[in-house]
């Protein structure tokens, strides 16, 4: 139980350097998350919570 926070930030870490990786070596882009932090994160949440609802937006 303890042990939690280490595997959310991995996580986190982990999603976001995947992410990162796309952008820059098979879109040939920048992700916004350099440019605008904020407005990154609340698409994260907005994409986590349109999957929870099943909504099909892709």
């Amino acid at each position: 139980m303890r042990h939690w926070p280490v595997g959310l930030t991995v996580g986190i870490v982990a999603a976001y350097g995947f992410a990162w990786v796309g952008h820059f070596f098979v879109e040939y882009n920048r992700s916004a998350t350099f440019q605008h932090p904020w407005f990154s994160l609340l698409g994260d949440f907005r994409l986590y919570g349109d999957l929870w609802r099943s909504k099909e937006k892709f």
